[in-house]
C-alpha cells in the first residue's frame, strides 16, 4: 500500500484493485464466479454483508469495523492486502461509503445491472419470499417455487421506483469516473494526449493500460471500443 496526497488529505491508493459492484439480482454472482476462474484473481465476496461472518466462520467482521471514511479506507486496505478485489452490493454499506468507493480512481469498478428493472424487482421479491437465491440443478423449476404466494402489484411498483432512483444515482457516479475527453464531435480523425497521471494528479507506473472510446447511440446504436496502450517511464 502507498499513501498519496489528494483533495487535501491523505488517501490510500490500492494499486488498481477490483471493486465488483451491483444491485441484488443483477447477475453479479455470475460475474463473480467468472472472475474467480481466472488463475491470478482472488475476489472476496460480500465482506460488508451482515451475514459475512456467518458464511465465513472465523473471519473478521469487516462491516462492524467501518464507522467513518478513515475506517472504511483502513478496512478496504486490509481486505486488499490479501485479495485482488471484493464484491459489493448496494445495500451492504451506507450511501456515502458507496459513493466514495465508486469515485475512487484506484479501484477498477466492474458495475453490473439488468436492463429490465421489472425482472430485477420480481426476481428479488421471489427470492426474499422463498429464500432461494440460486437454483439447485437437481430440482425442477416447479419444485423451487411450488409454495410461491402472489406478489403485491403495489409493492412491485414501490420497489421499481426505489430501484430506478438508486440506479440513476449509481449510473451518474460511474459516468463521472476518470475520462480524457467527453462531448460531441463531428466525424473525423482526432488525437488525445494522456500525460500518464490519474485524475488526482498521481503519476502512474509503467505498464499496460486500457482505454475505451464510447459513441452514444442516436439513430445508430451505441458503440464501444476498448484498446490497450503501453506507458513506459
Amino acid at each position: 500500500m502507498r499513501e498519496s496526497e489528494g483533495r487535501g488529505s491523505a488517501v490510500t491508493t490500492w494499486g488498481q484493485k477490483i471493486l465488483q459492484f451491483g444491485h441484488p439480482r443483477s447477475g453479479s454472482s455470475n460475474i463473480y464466479q467468472i472472475l474467480q476462474r481466472h488463475p491470478r484473481l482472488d475476489i472476496l465476496p460480500d465482506p460488508f454483508d451482515e451475514k459475512f461472518v456467518k458464511w465465513n466462520p472465523g473471519r473478521k467482521n469487516y462491516r462492524e469495523a467501518v464507522h467513518d471514511l478513515p475506517s472504511l479506507r483502513a478496512t478496504v486496505s486490509e481486505i486488499l492486502r490479501d485479495h485482488d478485489g471484493f464484491k459489493l452490493s448496494d445495500y451492504q454499506v451506507k450511501k456515502k461509503y458507496l459513493e466514495y468507493l465508486l469515485r475512487t480512481a484506484d479501484l477498477k469498478v466492474i458495475y453490473t445491472r439488468r436492463r429490465n428493472l421489472l425482472k430485477t424487482v420480481v426476481s428479488n421479491m421471489i427470492s426474499h419470499q422463498t429464500g432461494i437465491w440460486h437454483r439447485e440443478k437437481t430440482k425442477s423449476l416447479e419444485a423451487h417455487y411450488a409454495g410461491l404466494s402472489p406478489l403485491s402489484i403495489y409493492e412491485v411498483r414501490e420497489r421499481l421506483e426505489v430501484l430506478s432512483e438508486s440506479l440513476e444515482w449509481c449510473d451518474a457516479i460511474v459516468r463521472e469516473r476518470p475520462c480524457l475527453a467527453h462531448g460531441l464531435k463531428a466525424a473525423g480523425a482526432y488525437a488525445l494526449r494522456w500525460d500518464g497521471h490519474d485524475d488526482t494528479g498521481r503519476a502512474l507506473a509503467s505498464g499496460v493500460y486500457a482505454y475505451r472510446l464510447r459513441t452514444p447511440g442516436g439513430l445508430a446504436q451505441t458503440r464501444n471500443q476498448t484498446r490497450k496502450l503501453v506507458l513506459v517511464r
